[in-house]
């Protein structure tokens, strides 16, 4: 598993290898997904997408973000 972000800002930036590396690329909310297709649209365009419809309002390894994290993820793993 890998995690990265779109802002100028993120620690880790998603990357085109990234993208093309995963299996799934699950992102919190829609408008990341529309984000990664306006950066990587190629890559975009055969990944598999998941939106896990998580508000993106929880700081890193927050408690409450990490079991909502285990609960969505099981599900698409599924």
């Amino acid at each position: 598993m890998r995690s990265g972000g779109t802002s100028k800002s993120s620690p880790r930036k998603v990357t085109v290898r990234d993208i093309e590396w995963a299996d799934i690329v699950c992102v919190m909310e829609e408008r990341y997904a529309e984000r990664l297709a306006q950066i990587y649209p190629e890559a975009m365009q055969s990944a598999r997408v998941e939106t896990l419809d998580i508000p993106d309002v929880y700081e890193f390894m927050e408690e409450e973000l990490v079991e909502l994290l285990k609960i969505q993820i099981k599900e698409i793993l599924r």
